[in-house]
């Protein structure tokens, strides 16, 4: 029994921390390399990789159909989309999803608006209101009319001249279309921030998913296109995935079989093993405990050390050494695993 009882010390260790591996919380959020303390240029990089605009937005093209599907469609997924969770905004050009917008616009015009404190002097003001009256008599005059009341310096109107609304995407039934009516655009951001991969992911393929219900309830053969910075993530993480997971697993074969041919014995080989995967298991539970999440690099640098370190010669003791008087070789065990070599 006390022979036996190291063996079971390990298995329990082993069981515990395999039980930790499986429940650890693995990242791949190479923002985790960013500078600690970072200067007012990278702050705003950093901001924008995170939470920017550009890094949440995905656009979408519905094409192979008619401009009367493409536009049931736009509506179905848009509708769809919007009542979800994963999305802060959805576009299509529908007036009605617009509405959001127009009201944020409108109650924040004043913090939006490009005029200076001169504007709100008396001279400023009586100019700005008298601009507006001005207005009311040109062919804008009864959208004027109804916000006059809320925005009587119309700084609504200067702040559309300043954004400079001229070149209008195309509309075709109430929803947006480029190439004369052959594909429909959506366009949406995402509430996950651009470096949350995995809710990325879900959003993309929540994407993918009501698109084929919809396509199934309109029995029409349509083609979804995305586009953005969401889609390049989530394509680059599963090619680095596959990619990765290929080669691992030709590696670890290359080398098993070098094992195998070199020992000449499964259990020399299964023995030899253990103490490697003991290494890696307990390695990433110590940083699961340590720091709470496991950064997926970090997994691959340190197996790689141990395996360097857990060299054939260090694991078994073998030392290989060429006889100049016949040129054999002999392979000689000094410690490790008695009578599994012979000479």
């Amino acid at each position: 029994m006390s022979k036996r009882l190291p063996i079971l010390i390990w298995l329990c260790a082993i069981a515990v921390a395999a039980l930790a591996v499986l429940r650890a919380n693995y990242v791949a959020d190479m923002s985790a390399f960013l500078p600690a303390n970072p200067t007012t240029n990278q702050s705003i990089l950093i901001e924008q990789l995170t939470h920017g605009s550009l890094s949440r937005t995905i656009l979408i093209g519905i094409e192979g159909a008619p401009s009367e599907t493409l536009a049931k469609a736009s509506q179905e997924l848009t509708s769809a989309m919007q009542t979800s969770q994963r999305f802060s905004i959805v576009q299509n050009g529908n007036p009605e999803s617009t509405r959001k917008d127009q009201a944020f616009i409108f109650n924040n015009r004043y913090l939006l608006s490009p005029t200076t404190i001169e504007h709100f002097s008396e001279q400023g003001l009586h100019k700005a209101i008298s601009e507006t009256i001005d207005l009311l008599g040109s062919p804008l005059g009864l959208m004027i009319k109804k916000i006059f009341p809320q925005d009587p310096t119309g700084e609504l109107i200067s702040l559309i001249n300043n954004l400079g609304f001229t070149n209008q995407i195309e509309s075709a039934h109430g929803v947006w279309v480029v190439n004369d009516g052959q594909r429909a655009l959506v366009l949406a951001q995402t509430n996950a921030a651009g470096s949350d991969t995995d809710h990325i992911e879900a959003a993309v393929h929540f994407i993918g998913e009501q698109f084929d219900l919809i396509q199934k309830s309109l029995g029409a053969n349509l083609i979804l296109k995305m586009a953005g910075s969401p889609v390049f993530s989530v394509n680059a993480r599963e090619t680095i995935h596959s990619q990765v997971l290929t080669f691992s697993v030709l590696g670890l074969t290359a080398i098993s079989c070098l094992f195998l041919w070199v020992f000449r014995s499964f259990k020399t080989f299964a023995l030899g093993t253990l103490p490697i995967l003991s290494g890696i298991i307990c390695g990433i539970t110590a940083v699961s405990l340590c720091f709470s999440t496991v950064h997926a690099i970090t997994i691959g640098f340190g197996s790689t050390l141990i395996l360097f370190r857990t060299s054939p010669e260090k694991e078994f003791g073998l030392e290989t050494t060429i006889l100049a008087n016949n040129s054999t070789r002999h392979t000689h065990l000094h410690r490790g695993f008695p009578g599994t070599f012979n000479d």
